[in-house]
């Protein structure tokens, strides 16, 4: 008996080996792993997946694409977090056939908590969308005309309320409510406030307020909170949380502020420089959107490379090193960046205006400086598409109610175009003006000024020269140019300076003419330039033959930096005891009305005792001292100095020990600092 039932379990192992199964139908030759399901969920819900092919002889491998697996025939799975899955089905028939293998990209999100709201310059209005153009006015654009208020002097954003509109009017210091496009209400907040941001909580609306480093809110009755310096985006999440950005990083690290909470800090970039990363603050932060679930903050900006060059690492700094657009996320549970979402975007300088899908799952973002437009997966941070040649300088975003259209603000082309978000297609061009309120040649310069997707102006799409001077002003940091024959330079503001009739141009005026920025844009910008070889071989000694006439697009930039003729109203009162002392210690050098001694006809320098090794040459010789900047609009360009090492103006004055009649005492810099605020 042992033997016969050795022998019996020896034959069936042999028959396993040799012949698996018994023979099958002929169907079991065929398997198809095409299956069933939802293509979107909600995290912790089951999920129903089901083959459908001829399967009952098959085997089966799902592989969810969340680190987890099945080999069952319709399986049900849970997914525990947000994303976008590929869910691939693998089925393998018996008869030895080769496999087969289906997918479905499963996109699962939270569920909504409320709505949401941010500040833009582009939203949807029922079958159109109403646009800011700042040196126009407010346009409602559609199909079939287009409707402007221009009762705003330069307006910002603009965001919906449940019955109004509300419209942030900088110059005019005021938040205007519309109807439409009628106003129904204007609401003063203060002189110098310069409001630029706004959105609205289901209740009331709130207002970014630079000028003064405060956030309004506004019902039937105005409230401010203080924040801190240059609040600009504004952003509302589901449950009421209002967070603004800071637009200037002054302190080595992004900002974004909180009303009544502790601020969110973005730290600095330390990563290695390299083809596609580069090191730097996260600067010039515009905007901001959080997630229809209330989770996550999306704050889209620029990496700006202040660590880098010759005096700081003995490293060029490179048209490549510079500048380099990201996009960085919180999570709101805990106030901490995601470092999932820490993406630096390459061949672009900088992203600004965002918008998210309904569902939260996508986040769109626009490369103002190159006319891209990104889509991105809004759990991973990793870019799924793009949109090229949209348009220059571009401002805002707004996604249709549906998710299925994207409409763009290219407000420098004066359009905004609309995008089918699943296709891609081009659907609509609206334009925005229908008289162009800036002269020809001014707007050929602002848009030049603006573009980085011209390869005459710079290489890769990194540099434009609204990329240190924001709006026309300054990016508030210091930058090693000590490889082009400078040193350590304090970014100036180009307001108010109306081109040259404030003197040369750059701390030493080594520029007589704005078409000088030619040597810019040949050099650090890595671009090919506007004039032609020989032209350049003749001006290329920046105070000898001049090179206007020369070049259409260098005399438009120096027409559109001569139209940046006034600076923003300042929130400072006068200090008449203040004025009387500046007249005695600092008039001989920064004399009314310009508040400088400057002057292309009589050139002249001064050493105040600030020149320090870091501080370099001049036209690649000893540098003798120092142009005289204005004082007007002071108050905003923080912080001070050549080498930006005064962050406050007390400070800049101390610094001063050479030409100077005396030290003024505590309270006479108390007046003095409080008159030059005022300018």
């Amino acid at each position: 008996m042992v033997l016969h039932h050795r022998a019996l379990a020896l034959l069936l192992v042999v028959g396993c080996v040799g012949n698996p199964m018994p023979p099958h139908p002929d169907y079991c030759s065929f398997n198809d792993a095409s299956f069933d399901a939802p293509v979107e969920t909600t995290v912790g819900a089951t999920v129903a997946f089901e083959a459908l092919g001829e399967t009952d002889c098959d085997t089966h491998l799902w592989d969810f694409g969340d680190g987890t697996q099945s080999d069952a025939h319709s399986p049900e799975h849970v997914f525990t977090e947000p994303g976008h899955y590929l869910v691939v089905h693998r089925e393998t028939p018996y008869s030895g056939d080769a496999a087969s293998t289906s997918s479905q990209l499963v996109t699962v999100y939270r569920e909504s908590i409320g709505p949401t709201s941010a500040s833009s310059t582009l939203i949807e209005d029922g079958d159109g969308w109403i646009a800011v153009v700042p040196e126009f006015g407010v346009v409602r654009v559609s199909a079939t005309g287009r409707q402007v208020y221009d009762g705003c002097s330069s307006p910002r954003t603009v965001a919906r309320g449940a019955a109004l509109i509300a419209v942030a009017c900088e110059d005019d210091d005021a938040l205007v409510l519309l109807d439409g496009l009628g106003e129904v209400r204007r609401i003063d907040l203060g002189r110098g406030s310069r409001p630029y941001g706004v959105a609205h909580d289901g209740e009331a609306w709130w207002v970014s307020l630079q000028g003064t480093g405060q956030m309004a809110r506004f019902d039937d009755e105005l409230t401010v909170y203080a924040v801190g310096p240059e609040p600009r985006g504004v952003a509302v999440g589901p449950s009421g949380r209002v967070f603004a950005t800071r637009f200037r990083s002054l302190d080595g690290e992004g900002l974004i502020y909180e009303v009544d909470a502790s601020s969110i800090p973005l730290a600095f970039a330390d990563v290695v420089d390299s083809d596609n990363t580069s090191r730097g603050v996260p600067n010039l932060l515009s905007h901001l959107v959080v997630s229809p679930d209330g989770q996550t903050l999306y704050v889209p900006g620029q990496v700006s490379n202040i660590a880098r060059g010759v005096y700081l690492d003995g490293q060029v700094l490179t048209h490549e090193t510079s500048l380099r657009a990201v996009l960085r996320g919180v999570g709101l549970g805990d106030g901490q960046e995601l470092r999932a979402l820490d993406r630096q975007l390459d061949n672009h300088g900088r992203v600004g205006a965002a918008a998210l899908s309904p569902r939260g799952d996508w986040l769109w973002v626009a490369a103002p400086d190159t006319g891209t437009v990104f889509q991105i997966d809004a759990y991973s941070g990793r870019p799924e598409s793009s949109l090229h040649n949209v348009g220059v300088g571009l401002t805002g975003l707004a996604m249709s109610e549906d998710g299925e259209r994207l409409a763009v603000h290219a407000w420098l082309d004066r359009t905004v175009r609309v995008y089918d978000t699943e296709s891609q297609a081009l659907l609509d061009e609206l334009p925005t003006v229908d008289v162009e309120p800036l002269d020809a040649d001014v707007l050929v310069g602002k848009r030049l000024f603006h573009d980085a997707s011209d390869v005459r102006m710079t290489k890769d799409g990194y540099v434009s020269c609204a990329a240190c001077h924001p709006d026309g002003r300054d990016d508030g940091l210091t930058w090693d140019f000590t490889d082009r024959g400078e040193g350590m330079r304090n970014t100036t503001s180009l307001e108010g300076r109306a081109g040259t009739a404030m003197g040369p141009l750059h701390w030493t005026a080594n520029f007589d003419e704005v078409q000088d920025f030619e040597h810019d844009i040949r050099g650090p910008f890595a671009g090919h330039g506007f004039l032609d070889q020989a032209d350049w071989v003749l001006t290329d000694d920046t105070l000898g033959l001049p090179k206007a006439g020369r070049s259409a697009e260098l005399d438009g930039l120096a027409r559109y930096l001569e139209s940046l003729d006034a600076t923003p109203t300042s929130p400072f009162a006068t200090d008449a005891a203040g004025e009387v002392l500046f007249d005695a210690l600092c008039a001989s050098c920064h004399p009314a009305p310009l508040y400088t001694d400057s002057s292309l006809t009589a050139p002249v320098r001064h050493d105040v005792g600030t020149l320090t090794v870091a501080s370099g040459e001049r036209l690649g010789g000893v540098l003798d001292g120092l142009d005289t900047p204005t004082l007007l609009g002071v108050w905003a360009t923080d912080p001070y100095l050549h080498d930006g090492s005064a962050e406050t103006l007390e400070e800049a004055i101390a610094a001063h020990v050479r030409g100077v009649v005396r030290t003024p005492t505590s309270a006479e810099m108390d007046s003095l600092v409080g008159f030059i605020r005022s300018l």
